[in-house]
């Protein structure tokens, strides 16, 4: 990794935890705060942030500030993590709910019971085939 840049910068306590990024120049450092203000801000301080934005700009070139200066802001994340798209909408299901989780939390009390009866246990068989009946219904 190319962390030169990092002694142009003039720094003195930050230089570690900003080689520890990664970032292999001035352009990647500064794209890097930009992602993620808050936690460079974290990072460094602050005002040391602000200071050392004010430096890697001054190391870009050209051409790189410009490009940086067009390019549309990030979106903010929390701390530069992207969750992805959020979940969509859930169809409803084809059945209705309530009896279904009727049917359900009887069939779990009875499957509970250390030793049904012969009563109990074709309850049970009824509620599992009535349970697949409502799951299997479109």
């Amino acid at each position: 990794m190319k962390s030169g840049f990092l002694n142009e910068l003039g720094l003195t306590d930050e230089r570690l935890k900003l080689a520890r990024l990664g970032a292999s120049s001035p352009v990647a450092l500064y794209s890097l705060r930009l992602a993620a203000v808050e936690a460079f801000d974290n990072l460094v301080g602050k005002e040391r942030s602000g200071e050392i934005a004010d430096r890697l700009w001054q190391l870009l070139t050209p051409s790189e500030q410009q490009r940086m200066a067009t390019s549309s802001p990030p979106r903010r994340f929390p701390l530069g993590a992207r969750l992805g798209k959020p979940p969509s909408e859930l169809p409803e299901p084809p059945y209705n709910i309530r009896e279904r989780d009727r049917v359900y939390n009887e069939l779990q009390t009875l499957r509970k019971l250390s030793s049904p009866s012969a009563e109990q246990a074709q309850r049970i068989s009824d509620l599992e085939r009535e349970l697949n009946t409502i799951l299997e219904s479109k």
